[in-house]
């Protein structure tokens, strides 16, 4: 095998390496990126949602009435 074959076969076989490598690292980051977002889904899926304004009403402190939270009594002297 001549000098240049011998060469050419080793350039080869470094790119072939270089390119294996970077296959490697790119499946690993998607892996890693799959988890990622897996985490997030779980994160997003038990946060609290925005509550549903039901009324605005006198209360005190005046705030909005949120459904299912309308105060009896505060102990302030307002009844809402």
């Amino acid at each position: 095998m001549s000098n240049d074959a011998l060469l050419a076969a080793t350039a080869k076989n470094v790119e072939q390496a270089a390119l294996i490598a970077e296959l490697k690292q790119n499946a690993l980051i998607t892996a890693q990126i799959g988890g990622v977002n897996r985490e997030l889904e779980w994160i997003k899926c038990k946060m609290l949602q925005k509550p549903e304004v039901h009324g605005v009403g006198t209360v005190c402190p005046p705030e909005a009435i949120l459904r299912g939270f309308e105060r009896r009594d505060d102990g302030c002297g307002c009844r809402g």
